[in-house]
């Protein structure tokens, strides 16, 4: 049996506001599943002092293993302007035209890390090292609009709140248990 990284995480039964570590408040809906996570730079490992912790949720319904807002990046996860290679990078970041027509950006060669929960609770296990994923963030970039089919096409500014879907736990065949009894959630390696 491998490693313990959500252990019985409690999902949301109602509405709830964080604040997290920037001050800002944001709001959850009930029955998302909230998680914390981090992003470092190429192939940094994670350090508590560089790379701040962030809410995510865990979205089944999504085909994307990581996705945020330019916004998250620069605010959240302190990447001051995601578009600029890190030295360690291996180089640009490429467009991802996806299936759909809104441009989003992957961050080749940096890490999306998971951080464990004391079991039953919602509270980060300060004794545990966070989990590497093993996936690469997708952005999408600030845009007010852009040009679909010659037409202008106003476009919601991206994810609200950063979304693990179900393809962030294949690389390292992670193994996700919903106990919708219970209204818990259990990640495992």
């Amino acid at each position: 049996m491998g490693r313990q990284i959500l252990d019985h995480l409690p999902y949301l039964a109602a509405r709830q506001s964080l604040r997290i570590p920037t001050g800002e408040v944001v709001e959850f809906y009930s029955y998302q599943i909230v998680v914390w996570v981090a992003v470092t730079l190429g192939n940094e490992a994670w350090e508590p002092d560089v790379n701040p912790r962030f809410p995510a949720v865990i979205d089944t319904g999504t085909n994307r293993g990581f996705y945020l807002h330019e916004r998250h990046l620069r605010d959240w996860a302190g990447i001051p302007d995601p578009l600029t290679p890190a030295p360690s990078s291996g180089g640009p970041y490429l467009w991802h035209p996806d299936e759909t027509p809104i441009p989003t950006w992957r961050l080749h060669g940096h890490k999306v890390w998971i951080f464990p929960n004391r079991a039953t609770t919602h509270e980060i296990d300060s004794a545990a090292q966070p989990f590497d994923l093993g996936v690469q963030p997708v952005f999408f970039p600030e845009h007010p609009a852009i040009k679909l089919r010659n037409r202008r096409l106003a476009l919601p500014p991206g994810p609200r709140i950063p979304a693990l879907g179900l393809p962030a736990f294949e690389p390292r065949r992670l193994h996700l248990h919903i106990d919708a009894g219970a209204r818990t959630v259990t990640l495992k390696e």
